[in-house]
């Protein structure tokens, strides 16, 4: 069976579809941070269609379609980290969480007999280390990495596909290496068009250690809507939280309506990175587009808020403030819902997954193989010519 099927066999009751929705309805409805920004933004209010949604659970004939159903009403809330587990994921989870006391809440979930039973725990899927010979693993980090010199002495170029976590360790070396190699370039474009994150640890200790020789300060506010469900993740995560009153003092001219009436506590987020600089000091453009989410868009808002870089390319995708997504096991199918806990807001309030991160060149973000005819990578090189 491939690792992302789901059996196909019929084993749940209309009346175990209807508890599973309503356990799964009940979570979000206390504990999902962007009700009001889908309303805002989309024109859906997901809440008011519990009715609609029940219908179409109770109406699917096999379980593999109630999991489809389910991912299908998921998809109104607009939001990329909300869904059901499909098996690959499921297994990628098992091996990242486990015997890691910080996700034992996680880890606890997906060891749950009925969880195991619909995903098949015994066929988890290899890591790429487990399964790699040492020339794949080079082929997955040259898959995972592409650099190359723009202009010999004047700029270079290093695109990154993914932040996951499977990436961190085995690409460091790699990009210490090049950015080594051009320490002395006035200008380096830093590629992440296309990159739907993974760890943020990633981009903090490959790149930006790398790149500056002095911490940049650097603030979000992480919101918790305070439903009894997050709070065994939350507590595993050391999160110190604060009643939701005590944002009247921060001065954030663009808070969120919702933010005093429908969350209870929040936590201030700095990141602390600690340099480790190759000694480059030339000029950074990172090229981003509408696919940069989750940790690649931290990196995003990261990089403009503190001026680390300039961004050219258009609008991100959003939801980089936040937290591990937590995941709620439904109690009869076993199928595993995945969703955001944090609304994540910018040191002016702005909800980042509503408003997104805007470059500061916007231009067409299309990737084109020939650097000499893309339009985002022209851009970055106009900018910095301009600057010479």
């Amino acid at each position: 069976m491939p690792a992302t099927a789901l059996s196909a066999e019929s084993t749940l009751t209309k009346e175990q579809k209807h508890e599973d929705f309503e356990y799964m309805y009940k979570i979000l409805q206390e504990n999902y941070p962007f009700f009001e920004v889908n309303k805002r933004a989309n024109g859906v209010d997901w809440l008011a269609d519990k009715d609609k949604y029940l219908e179409k659970v109770e109406g699917t004939p096999t379980d593999l379609q109630f999991y489809g159903a389910l991912n299908e009403i998921l998809a109104d809330l607009h939001n990329g980290h909300t869904y059901m587990l499909e098996r690959e994921m499921y297994h990628y989870y098992r091996q990242i969480f486990d015997g890691n006391p910080v996700y034992k809440p996680w880890s606890d979930i997906l060891e749950q007999k009925q969880v195991k039973d619909r995903y098949g725990a015994a066929e988890a899927a290899a890591t790429p280390e487990e399964s790699s010979s040492g020339s794949q693993a080079e082929l997955t980090q040259s898959l995972n990495l592409f650099h190359r010199i723009l202009e010999p002495g004047k700029s270079a170029y290093l695109q990154v596909e993914s932040f996951g976590t499977e990436y961190t360790e085995q690409d460091g070396p790699a990009i210490a290496d090049f950015l080594t190699e051009i320490k002395d370039y006035p200008t380096l474009i830093l590629d992440i068009r296309g990159n739907g994150g993974g760890d943020q640890w990633y981009w903090m200790s490959n790149i930006v250690a790398k790149l500056t020789d002095k911490k940049l300060p650097y603030k979000e506010y992480l919101l918790f809507r305070g439903g009894d469900y997050e709070q065994p993740f939350l507590a595993s995560r050391g999160f110190g939280e604060v009643p939701v009153k005590g944002l009247e003092q921060e001065k954030l001219p663009k808070l969120p309506p919702e933010a005093m009436t429908d969350f209870k506590s929040y936590f201030v987020n700095t990141y602390d990175i600690t340099p480790d600089p190759v000694g480059f000091k030339g000029k950074i453009y990172l090229l981003v587009d509408r696919n940069v989410y989750s940790s690649s868009e931290s990196f995003a808002t990261f990089a403009k808020s503190t001026g680390f870089a300039t961004l050219v390319g258009e609008k991100t995708g959003g939801d980089g403030i936040g937290a591990t997504p937590l995941i709620a096991a439904l109690p009869n199918s076993g199928f595993v819902l995945n969703f955001p806990v944090v609304l994540g807001l910018t040191a002016d309030g702005s909800a980042n997954d509503e408003f997104k991160t805007l470059p500061d060149a916007v231009v067409n973000a299309g990737k084109n193989r020939d650097w000499h005819k893309d339009d985002a990578v022209q851009k970055a090189l106009e900018l910095a010519a301009s600057r010479q």
